[in-house]
């Protein structure tokens, strides 16, 4: 029996799944995070092994082919990475092959078997992928929080907090997003405010964008607002890429939950576009797949047949 590994090594956990070329979910495993940006290389071998530990569950020698989805790809170049990549595949009992690829590869992947198309990012960060031959080709965004990220997570909780900022320091009454902020940070008058800001970790500003959201549900204006600028910013991003043909894919914790700044992109996208974006299932499931695609045998057509079993595992939360 050929099995396939694939592992979503992302910045708030890990997780890895083994398939089969008859789209049978195998195993499943969790880890912590292994971003090679804010994670050590020890810290990113130890995850990367458990979690293909857990799904393999003994079967390491079987498995003939693996890829691993990783965010912070960039950093995964230096050479102290490279090597614990590698320790933790060995350690793991592997000794296939093993691609590392960007998240939004496998992301996209997950949605489609399509090899060319889009993937939209919008988590913490943001970005705009154009896809091509299942490799990224062009982007737009994915600056960081100083230079872009626009949309994104950190984005809107900056929003957020520059916005209740604002209507503190204006005396003006208290409302469901300033309420939602300001119990949030524990500081409810304007002086108070700025410091609480000022002292937390920048990224922690993220942590606001799910109360934006929520207040936008429950119908505060400025939160509506607020999200709708998100979600138009996206679609900017998508805009400027002017991407060629080929499936759009939304994945990240803005787009993939049902949330105000998803429903704004994609109306955004049909008006612009006419495109109906596909939302990302289980990026270690896209993984997996991309691993698949390369088995000796496989058609496309196959490759297509099998997508689509693991999307209805996807679909279904496995088993």
């Amino acid at each position: 029996m050929n099995v396939f590994l694939g592992i979503d090594a992302g910045g708030s956990g890990t997780t890895a799944v083994a398939i089969d070329l008859d789209g049978q979910l195998l195993g499943s495993g969790r880890a912590p995070a292994a971003n090679p940006q804010v994670c050590s290389p020890d810290q990113v071998s130890s995850a990367l092994e458990l979690a293909a530990r857990s799904a393999l569950d003994g079967t390491a020698a079987s498995v003939t082919g693996g890829v691993v989805g990783m965010s912070g790809l960039a950093a995964t170049a230096r050479g102290e990475v490279v090597k614990a990549i590698a320790s933790a595949w060995d350690r793991a009992g592997l000794s296939c092959p093993m691609r590392v690829v960007g998240d939004a590869v496998t992301a996209f992947a997950s949605a489609t078997s399509e090899a060319d198309g889009t993937v939209i990012v919008a988590g913490t960060g943001a970005v705009v992928a154009e896809v091509r031959d299942r490799e990224i080709t062009r982007t737009v965004d994915g600056l960081g929080w100083l230079l872009g990220d626009e949309g994104s997570g950190f984005w809107l909780g900056l929003a957020a907090a520059r916005h209740t900022a604002r209507h503190l320091s204006a005396g003006r009454p208290a409302t469901r997003l300033t309420d939602a902020v300001t119990g949030h940070l524990g500081a409810h008058d304007g002086e108070a405010f700025v410091s609480a800001c000022y002292l937390r970790p920048r990224e922690a500003l993220a942590e606001l964008a799910p109360l934006v959201c929520e207040s936008a549900a429950d119908g505060d204006a400025d939160a509506r607002a607020l999200a709708a600028e998100a979600g138009q910013r996206l679609a900017d991003s998508y805009t400027t890429l002017d991407p060629g043909p080929g499936p759009v894919v939304i994945t990240g914790g803005l787009l993939t939950n049902h949330t105000p700044v998803r429903a704004h992109l994609q109306r955004a996208l049909v008006n612009r576009t006419g495109t109906t974006a596909l939302i990302a299932t289980d990026a270690a499931l896209g993984g997996a797949w991309l691993a698949a695609t390369r088995s000796d045998g496989l058609t496309a057509e196959g490759a297509a047949e099998l997508h689509k079993r693991l999307a209805g595992d996807a679909t279904r939360g496995g088993d």
